[in-house]
């Protein structure tokens, strides 16, 4: 009796098949080179501030310093955590403790060794000089570097979503250079790298022309993978049809801010993409309101009847072409915190004849001019769609006799008239109402908190509940998602219900626009211009075959016409091989079945 088992000719046919596809699929499936080179010039509406992170909490600030500092730790595509300048880092004493592993090799954009020294002057200089990301770090009782390279953090309680804090993006917590900043010549504030960056990250800060441009230089030290563009342009231009143009033109290649009715169009473009998708970071353009003004908007009473006046379906209906959801509550619809229920108590909107009646039981009366009073809202410069919301808002509110009076604002003075990052409540805020976006993020605590917290870095609404602040200080804390959940879902309630200490007008989608003919390899986050452009290259020219010319000859008789065969295209070396291969293998397969099959028989 044999031990040899006949094969299917049948499982030999799909082996040398299988064998064929393995041969032939990594020749037609590599992956190109990024290419090196080029200019990519990208757009947005407005200046940024300063380039300090410990002290930048706007969007535009925030997006200059993607490409030129980093963070400990950093969101991957799928807002997952994984290292930047922290290697690793490990989490004991029942989540008190933190302990970074620092990458070691990485330079500063002057040559000089990035240290621990750097992440403990960092760190310790947000709490001393009060910057954005300071009620983060207030459960912070230590910080020290064991080494070199090794960075250790202690806590007073162990806080839910620590780490996601220490993400780069808007939340002020970017590495800044020990050996730049602490020195006794400038105050923080006043220290010239504020306008004059120098960081570890892809790309080298070169100028930036107030009003005009800010400019970088690809980091030819850099640790990790690219740049591979040369040269990044930020170009600052406030009105969205400019840009729009702009784009079209060719000026510019990427961007986010262009009118809403126009995506349709630009998606139909040749060589134009458009991504649109609701923001995972739980973006909220909203009316902020200064709780603590001596105006009528300092009343919770005038609060209630205005958004009870307020249709915000009407905005997105008129104005978002599908691209945004209508507001109901301080955090976004894409987040898993998020309470659909939270302003439920005032049923369907608008409803003027409560609102009407709230504000004539309050006491205020229809003057002669027609209105009981005067509000003023501010709005950023060349956002038309926040411009034509506030005419929305305007109409709605005479059907309660209040007057809206809209002014149109710079985006440094009007953060600088809301006190953007000042944390005291009575910080001398110059504003009633003001038109701002406002982002979650994936973790509540890194963003709910400093905003509605009473000592807040970000509470620009002076905004203090006694019930909130102390749910707050549970949500850090709570480590079960179900009774975390609650806390979150109460908070919302209260603040839509009771206090109004915003209206959420719009939860809105991320857009970007940009020419994929040209380049590849933009990050499509909802928060891209927060992740960088180190990972953009040139779209790799197709091969161009030149022209031969034909030799000129005499006339000649013309020759009967006969049917040309096709020619083909060679096939290439390696494709020659993968066939002659698996055609070698065929045979040794065939000859040897043949060969035991006779020797059993």
């Amino acid at each position: 009796m044999n031990n040899y088992t006949k094969l299917p000719i049948g499982t030999l046919i799909i082996a040398v098949a299988l064998l064929q596809i393995t041969i032939t699929i990594p020749m037609s499936c590599a992956q190109e080179e990024p290419v090196y080179g080029g200019t990519f010039v990208f757009s947005g509406p407005a200046e940024p501030i300063i380039l300090c992170p410990v002290l930048a909490g706007d969007t535009y600030s925030n997006w200059m310093l993607a490409e030129c500092m980093e963070p400990l730790v950093e969101y991957d595509p799928d807002l997952e955590i994984v290292p930047e300048l922290a290697e690793s880092w490990t989490v004991t004493d029942e989540g008190k403790t933190y302990t970074f592993n620092l990458r070691q090799g990485v330079k500063w954009h002057d040559s000089v060794d990035f240290t621990a020294k750097d992440v403990v002057y960092t760190f310790r200089t947000i709490i001393s000089e009060t910057g954005v990301a300071v009620t983060h770090f207030d459960p912070v009782t230590e910080i020290y570097a064991e080494d070199d390279y090794t960075v250790v953090v202690k806590l007073d309680r162990a806080v839910g979503g620590f780490l996601d804090g220490l993400v780069g993006g808007w939340l002020g917590t970017r590495i800044i250079p020990e050996h730049i900043y602490n020195t006794s010549e400038y105050a923080l504030r006043d220290n010239p790298a504020n306008f004059d960056p120098v960081g570890t990250g892809p790309f080298k800060f070169v100028e930036w022309v107030k009003g005009s441009h800010v400019e970088f230089t690809a980091n030819e030290d850099y640790w990790g993978e690219g740049p591979y563009i040369d040269t990044l342009i930020y170009k600052i231009i406030p009105e969205q049809t400019v840009a729009l143009l702009a784009f079209e033109a060719g000026e510019i290649d990427y961007t986010t801010n262009v009118p809403l009715h126009e995506l349709d169009r630009l998606k139909e473009m040749e060589g134009v993409s458009v991504v649109t998708n609701p923001d995972p970071s739980a973006g909220v353009l909203q009316l902020g309101i200064y709780t603590q003004s001596p105006g009528p908007v300092g009343d919770y009473r005038v609060r209630q009847a205005l958004w009870l006046a307020t249709d915000t379906q009407k905005i997105v209906d008129e104005l978002y072409y599908g691209y945004a959801d209508a507001g109901s509550s301080s955090i976004g619809t894409s987040s898993p915190y998020y309470n659909p229920d939270a302003g439920a108590k005032w049923g369907e909107k608008p409803d003027y004849e409560w609102a009407n009646q709230i504000l004539d039981d309050a006491g205020y009366t229809i003057g002669t001019d027609g209105y009981r009073f005067t509000i003023e809202v501010q709005t950023r410069v060349g956002q038309t769609d926040r411009e034509d919301i506030c005419m929305i808002l305007k109409e709605d509110w005479k059907n309660i006799n209040v007057n809206l009076d809209i002014k149109l604002t710079e985006f440094t003075t009007l953060s600088d008239n809301i006190k953007w990052g000042v944390p005291e409540p009575d910080a001398g805020r110059d504003y009633e109402m003001v038109t701002w976006g406002s982002s979650t993020g994936p973790e509540p605590n890194t963003n709910i908190f400093p905003r509605y917290y009473h000592t807040g870095a970000r509470n620009y609404y002076s905004y203090n509940n006694s019930q909130v602040n102390e749910l707050l200080l549970q949500g850090q804390v709570e480590p079960d998602l179900a009774t975390r959940k609650e806390i979150y879902y109460e908070i919302q309630r209260i603040m839509m219900e009771e206090d109004l200490p915003l209206f959420p007008l719009t939860h809105g989608h991320s857009i970007h626009v940009w020419w994929s003919t040209k380049w590849t390899g933009l990050p499509v986050l909802p928060y891209a211009f927060y992740s960088g452009f180190d990972g953009v290259s040139m779209v790799p020219e197709e091969p161009t075959e030149e022209p031969t010319e034909e030799p000129t000859e005499e006339p000649t008789e013309e020759p009967t016409e006969e049917p040309e065969e096709p020619t083909e295209e060679p096939p290439s070396f390696l494709s020659q091989y993968g066939m002659a291969l698996a055609v070698v293998v065929l045979v040794v397969i065939i000859g040897a079945y043949m060969y035991l099959r006779q020797k059993a028989s």
